[in-house]
């Protein structure tokens, strides 16, 4: 699900394309208003994007479109310190002001119904392989586009990532299970 319908788009020829068209069901809408039945879903997947509604708010939204039993699997940015640095904690105060710590989620989760089966930080190599191509696209439209106010916001975002990502942040994955209806 995505509410870009080019990204939908592209995501339909590549799911044909690898003959998964049977399984999979692209679907261009908002994922705050979710257009699927209560219910319908043994899992949901939802990567790096819960900030856009908070953490709390999304479990909510999401937990009825599960199945009794069902699983949510979900990445946030979370303080993996006590005491971030301030330069730290200015720039995401601004950017992610609802950023929390992982224990304060494991909270939220139980409190709205949800089984922690699991939860880790992604590690600095898996970011990595994020990271490094996603700095290699910017800097080719740099040339093209030097006055670009989002090519300078991704920028600012990245050089943030690069210089603490594991030590003072980073985003960690939960394995909920909504608990039996």
């Amino acid at each position: 699900m995505d509410n870009e319908p080019i990204a939908v788009t592209n995501l339909v020829e590549l799911i044909d394309s690898k003959g998964y068209a049977e399984k999979v069901t692209p679907i261009c809408a908002s994922m705050s208003e979710l257009p699927i039945k209560a219910h319908s879903f043994d899992a949901i997947l939802v990567e790096s994007c819960v900030y856009i509604m908070g953490f709390e708010e999304a479990l909510k939204q999401w937990q009825p479109v599960l199945k009794a039993d069902g699983l949510i699997i979900v990445s946030d940015l979370v303080w993996l310190t006590s005491k971030p640095n301030e330069k730290y904690q200015s720039f995401w105060s601004t950017e992610y002001p609802a950023m929390s710590n992982v224990d304060t989620r494991l909270v939220q989760a139980k409190k709205l119904g949800f089984e922690v089966l699991d939860d880790f930080t992604i590690s600095d190599k898996a970011w990595q392989n994020y990271l490094q191509p996603l700095q290699a696209r910017v800097n080719t439209l740099k040339a093209s586009m030097p006055e670009s106010q989002a090519i300078k916001d991704i920028q600012r975002e990245l050089d943030i990532y690069q210089s603490h990502y594991g030590s003072q942040f980073g985003y960690h994955f939960f394995l909920l299970r909504r608990n039996a209806l």
